[in-house]
């Protein structure tokens, strides 16, 4: 399942530049297929070491790259079936792998978690700003019940406090 999402990325910045043909898309096609029929499937992809159900796999890699496709070629009749699909995977997803706490965990049965979940969103297979990768912020309605509250005031401080600059220590304060 994975591969075929990452191709989609690949071959929607093809078509961002003109370069898909009707040969290629007939590629996408075969994608988008096998996303469909095997999304319910576990797999491993390089980086994982036993078939589950990954969650930056089929946030990343497969909801990204479908969404990708819709993107570059909206007018296509396939925009709609990548967007729906997209739709439907990000609703299991969030649905499986939303920790409690309202964070993305490694898997449904994994709550560990996992640098790579931070780069669905740099890919495009999240709305901006969704509460599983940023913070702070509102929770989506989902992960409301579930969501660590903050108030305004907490929440700037600690911005501040992450984004002020070190003082250098006192030994090179005069140099």
């Amino acid at each position: 399942m994975r591969p075929a999402g990452g191709g989609l990325l690949l071959l929607a910045a093809a078509e961002r530049h003109g370069r898909l043909d009707e040969g290629h898309w007939k590629v996408v096609e075969i994608a988008v297929r096998a996303i469909a029929n095997r999304r319910r499937q576990p797999g491993a992809g390089i980086r994982e070491l036993s078939d589950r159900l990954w969650t930056h796999g089929r946030l990343l890699i497969c909801v990204a790259g479908l969404r990708a496709v819709a993107a570059a070629a909206p007018r296509r009749p396939l925009a709609d079936t990548c967007t729906a699909l997209a739709d439907t995977l990000l609703d299991a997803v969030e649905r499986t792998c939303l920790h409690p706490d309202g964070h993305w965990q490694r898997t449904p049965v994994d709550p560990s978690v996992d640098a790579a979940l931070l780069l669905p969103g740099v890919r495009g297979a999240l709305p901006a700003g969704p509460p599983p990768t940023r913070a702070p912020g509102p929770p989506s309605p989902r992960a409301a019940a579930n969501w660590p509250t903050t108030t305004s005031s907490t929440a700037s401080a600690t911005t501040s406090a992450l984004w002020k600059r070190p003082r250098a220590p006192s030994c090179c304060a005069g140099s």
